[in-house]
């Protein structure tokens, strides 16, 4: 499935315009349709995950690396002190309402 940019703002509560900033800034997959961005729902994993890191005080950085490694999410993250890894974000309710 694939989800346009207002739908992932609202799914993740993040602004539209983070959202832009992520996808952009993250080398985050996405496609462009006559002119409108459509965000696979893998991206949109990714998107969380992004959030999730900053949220636990990681830079730009270390969160490119940690996207490259594959490493999804971190429970408890600290950008100094130690981390354990937990199972990837997993979607919730992204078909909901979709047929």
């Amino acid at each position: 499935m694939i989800y346009t940019v207002d739908e992932v703002s609202v799914e993740l509560g993040i602004p539209r315009p983070t959202v832009y900033r992520y996808l952009k800034e993250y080398s985050i997959p996405f496609s462009r349709r006559s002119g409108r961005i459509f965000v696979p729902e893998e991206s949109i994993r990714k998107v969380g995950t992004v959030r999730e890191l900053h949220a636990g005080g990681f830079g730009t950085e270390a969160i490119r690396e940690k996207l490259k490694q594959g490493k999804a999410r971190i429970s408890n993250a600290s950008p100094n002190g130690s981390t354990s890894w937990r199972t990837p974000w997993r979607a919730r309710g992204w078909n909901a309402g979709r047929r």
